[in-house]
């Protein structure tokens, strides 16, 4: 019963599927395993949205046909070897991960199909198109504080303001930004918070904690 209820969701066109990069955790004794935030599961489920885990082990064509966008979300540090800088800062990274991220976030974009990333997701997606990372920043980790937004933005679209008190949980951060891609919310201190591209959606904070809906209605409307 499974395997055709799965079957079913992924033939049925009707369904939004959107494939969602996965997480990785490390045992102690051994090994470790893939997982998706219980949050990100009920932020897309609640619009009607499939999500779809997809690993390393995945079929990459049957995916990047299938699915009808692509959700990078939060995580662990981005290995900052794939800027081309040594380690400085940054903390737990894990190679499959970011080649996972960057191989998808690359092949979606080739697809013209539309991009969100979320806190680890903006800063993987910056790297993927030849950006750089700051690998450690303080004052950004376990808080809250204002974001500055440009107008002519995907931000203002959803919020209609220009200036949005946002949740922070990380201590990585564009520095340079990646090829095609503007910035399109600062913090007060300076650091870029959001960015756009051509179909791509990026923030720096978690909306999925206090205000997922209207964030992700806008992304889905995009598909259409």
């Amino acid at each position: 019963m499974y395997v055709k209820n799965v079957r079913r969701i992924f033939m049925d066109k009707k369904t939004i599927k959107i494939a969602v990069t996965t997480r990785f955790i490390k045992q102690d004794f051994g090994g470790g395993y893939y997982y998706v935030n219980n949050a990100n599961v009920r932020m897309f489920n609640d619009n009607n949205v499939i999500l779809i885990p997809v690993t390393c082990e995945m079929e990459k064509d049957f995916i990047l046909e299938t699915c009808d966008g692509l959700f990078v979300p939060g995580g662990c540090d981005v290995d900052p070897k794939n800027y081309h800088e040594e380690m400085n800062g940054a903390k737990e990274c894990f190679d499959f991960i970011d080649d996972l991220d960057i191989f998808y976030i690359k092949a979606f974009h080739a697809a013209k199909k539309p991009i969100l990333g979320i806190c680890r997701g903006l800063q993987i997606i910056n790297v993927a198109f030849g950006g750089t990372l700051y690998q450690d920043v303080g004052g950004h980790s376990d808080t809250k504080h204002f974001v500055y937004v440009e107008k002519d933005s995907f931000i203002y679209d959803i919020y209609k303001e220009d200036k949005l008190e946002v949740n922070s949980f990380h201590h990585q951060i564009i520095k340079d930004l990646g090829e095609g891609l503007r910035a399109v919310a600062k913090s007060d201190d300076g650091y870029i918070e959001a960015i756009e591209g051509d179909n791509i959606y990026a923030v720096q904070w978690h909306p999925e904690i206090y205000d997922g809906d209207r964030f992700i209605r806008y992304f889905i409307d995009r598909i259409f």
